[in-house]
């Protein structure tokens, strides 16, 4: 959520980093902070796409290609 705030134009970055500040409600207060000043689904797109390439870059370390369906 961090990297994904850097991506953000100023003003909702500093909404996303004092919602990320602090441990117990982080992901509430960074979900509230994406439905009201930003486009949640850029959070959605952000997240898939580092899963799906932190995924091919451990199947490619364990040396297994991938099936694609």
């Amino acid at each position: 959520m961090k990297a994904f705030s850097q991506t953000m134009k100023r003003e909702l970055r500093q909404l996303l980093e004092v919602a990320l500040d602090g441990w117990n409600g982080v992901y509430e207060r960074f979900k509230n902070v994406m439905y009201n000043h930003g486009d949640y689904s850029q959070w959605e797109d952000f997240r898939d796409k580092r899963k799906l390439k932190r995924m091919m870059e451990w199947l490619k370390s364990h040396d297994i290609e991938p099936e694609f369906i």
